[in-house]
């Protein structure tokens, strides 16, 4: 990557996709409304991306969530975001319990872990009746 001077300021080019700072600014402005308890907001945001902005996003914003050990808010957007049948990958998802964990919030990992294995479920049930 390298720094590019223009106009009125520098910009970054080069070694990123063109959906990551898109993501990132999404991500940025999502994790605030989260901070606010406005999760309705943040999960809407989603819903103007396609599926693999939908995916970096939600990743970035849950393991940001987590890191600022703000799991109320990082477990209601999950919670939000599986309801509407987003995924999030297994990073994400791994960080988000060991924050759960580190801050000895095992009932919020347990409730999250049922939630997706629920999920896992469901889709294992609709492929067997799918190849039967």
């Amino acid at each position: 990557m390298k720094a590019v001077s223009g106009g009125r300021g520098a910009e970054v080019s080069g070694g990123s996709s063109p959906t990551m700072p898109r993501c990132c600014s999404l991500a940025t402005l999502a994790f605030e409304y989260c901070k606010k308890q406005k999760i309705s907001i943040a999960v809407s945001m989603l819903d103007r991306l396609d599926k693999r902005q939908q995916a970096h996003t939600a990743d970035a914003l849950v393991t940001k969530l987590s890191a600022a050990n703000n799991l109320d808010a990082a477990s209601l957007f999950l919670k939000n975001v599986l309801d509407k049948h987003y995924t999030v990958d297994h990073l994400t998802y791994t960080s988000f319990i060991n924050s759960c964990y580190n801050s000895n919030r095992y009932a919020l990992a347990s409730e999250i872990s049922e939630k997706i294995s629920k999920r896992i479920s469901n889709f294992q049930k609709k492929d067997a009746a799918a190849i039967a």
